[in-house]
């Protein structure tokens, strides 16, 4: 039908502003955390989140308070997976990811290239658009856990020892180590 009732095009209406107050009430209540840099799990609990508002605005048998209950629900749940995530590394790294160490001091981690299926050119590009250098001017580039390429140009030992952490390395040792077994 191209056009509706006038009743139902006024309930889509009302429905519409209904449902966006209640979200921009809700995420403000869950916090920043919701709103945040996004990891895949952000991602989907986006996706879904959108896909119940659509429905309940456009859907004439979904009433209001079954679409707002299905999105606080998973808002609820997002808060909730960032506390436990906040307080458990082991859970964050579960839930969230970490990070993959790319390339470091002129060579690239083939493996952590194979498995993140990101090539040498992603990362000469990224480099390019980031810092305006080539690979070989930048000393590590890491896929972050939110998909995002980062580019280190120069590390401090507190850089080091914090990067090593990030990417659950027992020691300095270990990362210079990724550097010697990994020819070109």
């Amino acid at each position: 039908m191209f056009l509706d009732t006038g009743w139902r095009v006024a309930e889509i209406a009302l429905i519409s502003v209904l449902t966006y107050t209640a979200l921009i009430i809700s995420l403000r209540i869950s916090g920043k955390r919701t709103l945040a840099d996004y990891t895949v799990y952000d991602w989907m609990i986006s996706i879904t989140i959108g896909s119940i508002a659509a429905t309940t605005i456009v859907v004439a048998d979904t009433p209001f308070i079954n679409g707002y209950t299905g999105m606080l629900s998973l808002i609820i749940l997002q808060t909730v997976m960032a506390y436990i995530s906040v307080k458990s590394e082991r859970f964050r790294g579960v839930l969230q990811g970490r990070p993959t160490l790319l390339y470091y001091k002129g060579h690239y981690v083939e493996e952590a290239l194979l498995k993140t299926r990101v090539t040498k050119t992603d990362i000469s590009q990224s480099v390019r658009l980031q810092a305006g250098k080539t690979p070989d001017q930048v000393e590590a580039v890491i896929l972050e856990k939110n998909g995002k390429i980062a580019l280190i140009e120069k590390l401090t030992e507190a850089g080091k020892k914090d990067l090593c952490r990030d990417l659950k390395l027992d020691s300095v040792e270990e990362l210079e180590y990724i550097k010697s077994d990994n020819k070109q």
